[in-house]
């Protein structure tokens, strides 16, 4: 058992929070995943893109999917990615 998790407002130890995609300890955004489910959004996030580039002939079609998907994907992330602390130290909303 882990004894140094967070403290909730009760003063009991808080159950590690199940994150997708954790933040990043440098910059901005999220690293590699680190649940299964994170990893199935990534791979299909790559094999669309990947199948996209294949099928679709018309650059401007290309990239008009291609801003689709990555939005879905950063949507998913900040969805389910861990939260970065403020400068502050607090949580960010």
């Amino acid at each position: 058992m882990n004894e140094n998790r967070p403290l909730g407002d009760d003063g009991q130890a808080s159950a590690p929070a199940k994150y997708w995609f954790p933040a990043k300890a440098d910059g901005m955004g999220w690293g590699f995943p680190t649940a299964w489910q994170g990893r199935v959004v990534f791979a299909a996030y790559v094999g669309l893109m990947v199948g996209l580039a294949q099928v679709v002939t018309w650059t401007v079609g290309f990239v008009g999917i291609a801003f689709v998907l990555t939005g879905l994907f950063v949507a998913i992330c900040w969805w389910k990615g861990e939260r970065r602390p403020s400068r502050d130290g607090r949580r960010l909303q």
